[in-house]
């Protein structure tokens, strides 16, 4: 039987932590240019408006309150979604998320909570995941690197 001396043993954990911890800020970076900045669709200069009224923060919002508050039909609405390869899920969530790194960045006093309450998440454990999955680290850790 290999036995590795208890300093080897120690030695590796504290460089395999370290290796963890810059790979966690590596990805974080890496997913940043997902959401850097708020798109402009120039063929759809309603869905700009609706994008800054800040409409999609109504945690309620649906698909066809965008069609509406964007005068487009619902049809017109699917066409921009198709054109973007995207749903209104995945747009409200960049949205969101993109806020939230402003947010997060600007003022340090908000809680994380309460800066996901403002956002619209009737559920903190849910912003937490769409933002770590949107920008590959959590609103702390995002916070917490800047």
């Amino acid at each position: 039987m290999l036995t590795v001396p208890y300093w080897a043993a120690i030695c590796f954990l504290l460089v395999f932590a370290v290796f963890v911890s810059s790979i966690t800020i590596l990805c974080c970076e890496i997913k940043q240019w997902r959401i850097n900045s708020v798109p402009v669709y120039k063929d759809y200069p309603s869905v700009n408006r609706w994008m800054k009224s800040e409409l999609y923060r109504a945690s309620n919002y649906t698909k066809e309150d965008m069609a509406r508050d964007c005068d487009l039909s619902l049809e017109e609405l699917n066409a921009f979604f198709r054109q973007e390869h995207k749903d209104f899920r995945t747009l409200r969530n960049e949205m969101r998320v993109s806020e939230a790194k402003r947010l997060l960045l600007e003022d340090k006093s908000l809680s994380v909570e309460l800066i996901a309450t403002y956002l619209g998440y009737s559920d903190s454990s849910n912003f937490h995941k769409q933002f770590h999955k949107l920008v590959g680290c959590t609103p702390s850790e995002y916070r917490g690197k800047a």
